[in-house]
């Protein structure tokens, strides 16, 4: 258990210095890639960071995972389709312009890595 609870740590750490703040509407929101303990990371970086709000993406399901504190987080999930309560939502990408931009992103830096190698 000990194992476990360390990898757990290292990867909310490793997750928080690769966090991006912004501001957006008026509240200071966190955005992460992270495919792993979602809810646990939203906490943690709402708590570190300051901010009212996180969007967490899974790229792999294509899901975006919102946690919030004083932010109607299930109003953001319901643009895209998606739907929870004011604290927590989520909503899928999935065929989508956020999915099409993803995969563009995902090509673009396919290429560059191939200039590299």
């Amino acid at each position: 258990m000990d194992a476990e609870e360390a990898r757990r740590r290292d990867y909310l750490r490793r997750k928080l210095e690769q966090a991006r703040v912004a501001e957006i509407d008026g509240a200071r929101w966190a955005i992460c890639y992270a495919e792993q303990y979602q809810s646990d990371l939203a906490e943690h970086l709402m708590s570190e960071l300051e901010v009212a709000a996180t969007a967490i993406v899974n790229p792999g399901k294509r899901t975006v995972s919102l946690r919030g504190r004083g932010v109607d987080v299930s109003a953001v999930a319901r643009r895209y389709g998606g739907g929870g309560h004011a604290r927590a939502a989520a909503f899928s990408f999935a065929a989508s312009s956020l999915e099409a931009d993803l995969a563009a992103f995902e090509r673009a830096l396919d290429a560059a890595l191939a200039r590299t190698i």
